[in-house]
């Protein structure tokens, strides 16, 4: 199975950054190629982010998805990080 190149664009202001990843994640092209369930991939997907999560709790922003490829008809995920309030 040939995967998605993925290309990210970012936009920011003082108090936010928002990335766009467009194209569907790796892990998610897997999880649907073994025939999982929609809220399967969002539970993994979920799993998966919390490395993203993680890293912005570590340097004080907070981190939330807007959008994730795991949704039907989504071919790209959405996360912006906020200034700490």
């Amino acid at each position: 199975m040939r995967r998605a190149r993925r290309r990210t664009s970012s936009s920011k202001d003082a108090e936010k950054a928002t990335l766009n990843m467009d194209g569907k994640y790796a892990l998610v092209q897997g999880w649907e190629a073994m025939g999982l369930r929609p809220e399967e991939l969002d539970y993994l997907c979920l799993i998966a982010s919390y490395s993203d999560f993680g890293h912005c709790h570590a340097l004080g922003p907070e981190g939330e998805w807007l959008k994730t490829s795991t949704k039907p008809g989504c071919d790209n995920c959405v996360f912006k990080v906020c200034r700490e309030k």
